[in-house]
């Protein structure tokens, strides 16, 4: 084997240990981020294996940031999933208002069916105008 020959496969390996590198961190990044939001390890386990199942995610999305965005795009194809995901990621935040604390699950369920998300960044303003 000539010089070269050596240096492209020497090359090669290194990108796909870099490549897989990106998709090990992008899975811890993962998981930071729905324990962040208070998600059961039974979805979380549940969305990794979607992920897993969908390589083309793992290729397509390796620099990309692990958000809402990032999981939606990975469970796109199981709407079951999608909304179990949706549901659970709203009960949790929903659970921190104060005036909602005290409501039933089986009220916020019905919260959730008619609430529309509204995806905010952290210097946004927000201003309501009263009815």
């Amino acid at each position: 084997m000539g010089n070269v020959q050596t240096y492209i496969l020497w090359e090669s390996q290194r990108a796909l240990k870099d490549q897989e590198e990106k998709v090990k961190d992008k899975y811890r990044a993962l998981k930071s981020w729905l324990t962040i939001h208070g998600i059961s390890e039974k979805t979380k386990t549940q969305v990794e294996e979607i992920i897993k199942q969908n390589k083309e995610v793992e290729r397509k999305h390796g620099d990309v940031a692990v958000d809402l965005v990032f999981v939606f795009n990975a469970i796109k194809e199981d709407n079951n999933k999608k909304w179990e995901f949706w549901t659970r990621l709203c009960e949790n935040a929903l659970k921190n208002v104060t005036i909602l604390q005290h409501l039933p699950m089986d009220t916020l369920g019905e919260l959730l069916v008619v609430l529309h998300p509204v995806r905010y960044s952290k210097d946004d303003y927000v201003v309501h105008k009263e009815i």
